[in-house]
């Protein structure tokens, strides 16, 4: 089903799917098929996972899925962060609607994680 069919069948959900249409359907299809606890299965180091909050494309969801198959492997290996007012390229915004509507200034907060992880990646 395209998205403007699941929008007619769905008129509540059209203002969410539409940002399916920003990459091809070939695009969206590969990313799908990815196993990313695959591509993850024998990394071993120190694993900082930054999500902001957002974040329309990612999942929080995911990224805890992820730190805690990291962390069975290798306990105390993995922080995870939630950036505030930051959306998927980790520029500011307040929410949703406003990660839509378009890419604001760099969010400080995530260099600042990155800055305050460094020191103690092990």
């Amino acid at each position: 089903m395209t998205t403007a069919q699941t929008a007619a069948k769905k008129p509540e959900c059209a203002e969410y799917v539409g940002i399916f249409d920003a990459r091809s359907r070939t695009y969206n299809d590969e990313l799908y098929a990815l196993n990313v606890p695959e591509a993850w299965k024998d990394y071993t180091g120190a694993t900082l996972l930054l999500w902001g909050e957002a974040d329309y494309i990612a999942a929080k969801h995911d990224h805890e899925l992820l730190r805690d198959m990291l962390e069975t492997r290798r306990p105390g290996s993995v922080t995870m962060r939630v950036v505030p007012n930051a959306d998927h390229g980790m520029h500011e915004a307040d929410d949703f609607q406003a990660a839509v509507a378009g890419s604001g200034p760099y969010q400080t907060a995530v260099g600042e994680a990155i800055a305050d992880w460094l020191p103690r990646a092990r």
